[in-house]
């Protein structure tokens, strides 16, 4: 969150700090290989290229350039259900599909100074498939929450820390094709219908409202390959978010202290899916 104009609190995505680099490519994949290494030792009973229930450990980065970032400390971790029996199932006459998931992940922000925090995100996804040849071509509605709990506290130069809840409404368009071998690849777009992002500006001293803003333009990535006994699968996304529309911001005593935008933003999580 950019406040435009404000009286002289510290917020912790406000001022334009000096940011931590980013982990490198090379770092997210060897982290992504070492847990890829343990899958060997964990028993698999469910199917990926089916339906069933799955768990997942991933890296995690959020970053508003210029401004923040927020980084796995440790590996977050997700548990869902998902039946995708009408996308990989060649004979499958079901007619929709879909996912839920719930995620957790330890992360570090830098920016105004540090700060340990945690997120927490819920996903659903609803698919019905519009083509099915050589590869299936679906289409759907998706809904997604993240809980990002910085707040209340300060970061270690005192910048005050706040809660944020972003959710997104998104329209997902993919293509499925299953491999010769029985493995299979997936390619999704998400296109942002509506965003809404909230700020618990209130949680700082001073401040009187918390900022809704609402987020009109942005697009999401997907990328997955499932091994062809449906026991594991990798995958990647990849949010990039613009810069959303204005609210105003007051003081606790009711007056206008200025404005705020959510400035324009990418999230990006790497992981390894097992099915159970």
């Amino acid at each position: 969150m950019i406040v435009l104009s404000e009286f002289g609190l510290a917020l912790n995505r406000i001022s334009i700090f000096s940011v931590t680099s980013a982990m490198s490519l090379k770092e997210i994949f060897k982290w992504v290989w070492g847990v890829w290494a343990l899958q060997g030792t964990i028993a698999v009973a469910g199917d990926l290229q089916s339906s069933g229930f799955f768990y997942d450990v991933h890296y995690y980065r959020y970053s508003e350039p210029g401004f923040m970032n927020e980084n796995s400390r440790l590996p977050a971790i997700s548990i869902g259900f998902r039946d995708e029996s009408a996308l990989r199932q060649p004979d499958e006459q079901r007619i929709f599909a879909g996912t839920l998931e719930a995620s957790f992940g330890p992360i570090r922000y830098r920016g105004s100074g540090e700060r340990n925090s945690a997120f927490y995100k819920f996903l659903a996804e609803l698919y019905y498939p519009v083509y099915k040849d050589a590869y299936l071509v679906y289409a759907g509605l998706g809904y997604r929450m993240l809980f990002d709990n910085l707040g209340p506290g300060v970061t270690t130069t005192g910048a005050g820390g706040y809660d944020r809840l972003s959710q997104y409404v998104y329209i997902p368009i993919g293509v499925f094709s299953r491999q010769d071998d029985g493995s299979g690849l997936k390619a999704q777009l998400n296109l942002l219908a509506r965003g809404r992002q909230k700020s618990f500006f209130t949680q700082i001293a001073g401040y009187g409202n918390d900022p809704e803003n609402d987020q009109k333009t942005g697009y999401g990535l997907e990328f997955s390959y499932t091994t062809p006994d449906g026991g594991w699968e990798v995958y990647a996304r990849h949010w990039g978010i613009r810069n959303s529309s204005q609210t105003n911001v007051y003081r606790s005593d009711g007056t206008q202290s200025g404005t705020a935008i959510e400035p324009e933003n990418t999230t990006t999580e790497v992981g390894v899916r097992f099915a159970f």
